[in-house]
């Protein structure tokens, strides 16, 4: 998956995990979860990238995957091992630990085709813009891309914790966020014009890109993830040890 920028937002690759007994390949609908509970990341179940910094990588900690930003650029994240096919449900909580003011940081979902030549790519994500831009500088943000045109999609939100979510049902993508319990959308995005890749990756992960970042620290974690779907492709061997809920 591409790295592309949006807007203010340079963001991210690939998020997908796989969970259960040794499955090379699954196509049964079902559910997966993970709470981030083990002492470090399961390094068979995820993939973790730092394109920037090897200093700013996810580490797993107290139920947590956590994201320490020592006031330097960055692009770190976590690519997993499975495609999605159909309508599906995403969903993962976030707390903004440390949050700097003059920051230009995001932190979330992406989703898209595979490869260079996919037309194809979605982003849920909350962030923050640089000290100076126009207000409102913090957001959640769903920023479409199909083909040339990009379609982005705001919503002013000033939350320390919350839950995102991405959507799939038919060819149409959504991105939500959590507000007193209720799902709402930020924005939407039928891709039945030009067409909708088969199978699409995952990701999650956090980017900043802007010099005024690079003075301040900064803090992010996720928590909870949970992906309900119609059909998987595992990419490799599906490490045991993790939880695997098939319909």
């Amino acid at each position: 998956m591409k790295h592309h920028s949006f807007t203010n937002l340079l963001v991210v690759a690939t998020l997908i995990i796989c969970l259960g007994p040794l499955y090379p390949a699954l196509s049964n609908a079902g559910t997966i979860t993970d709470n981030f509970s083990g002492a470090v990341i399961n390094h068979r179940l995820w993939q973790p990238f730092f394109n920037d910094n090897p200093q700013q990588a996810f580490v797993q900690q107290a139920g947590e995957l956590r994201l320490q930003i020592n006031g330097q650029e960055f692009n770190a994240g976590v690519n997993g091992n499975f495609l999605l096919k159909g309508d599906f449900t995403m969903v993962v909580g976030y707390t903004l630990i440390k949050w700097p003011t003059a920051n230009d940081v995001s932190l979330g979902f992406e989703c898209g085709g595979r490869g260079e030549n996919s037309n194809v790519e979605m982003l849920t994500r909350r962030f923050i813009l640089p000290s100076g831009a126009p207000e409102p500088r913090e957001n959640y943000g769903a920023f479409f891309r199909d083909g040339s045109p990009q379609y982005n999609f705001t919503i002013p939100n000033l939350e320390r914790s919350g839950r995102l979510k991405v959507t799939r049902v038919g060819s149409v993508m959504t991105g939500y966020f959590e507000q007193n319990g209720v799902w709402q959308v930020i924005g939407s995005h039928d891709y039945s014009a030009t067409g909708m890749d088969e199978w699409l990756e995952m990701c999650l992960s956090a980017a900043g890109h802007t010099a005024v970042v690079f003075s301040q620290d900064a803090a992010i974690a996720f928590d909870n993830f949970q992906v309900t779907y119609d059909q998987i492709r595992y990419l490799s061997a599906v490490p045991a040890g993790t939880m695997l809920l098939l319909d």
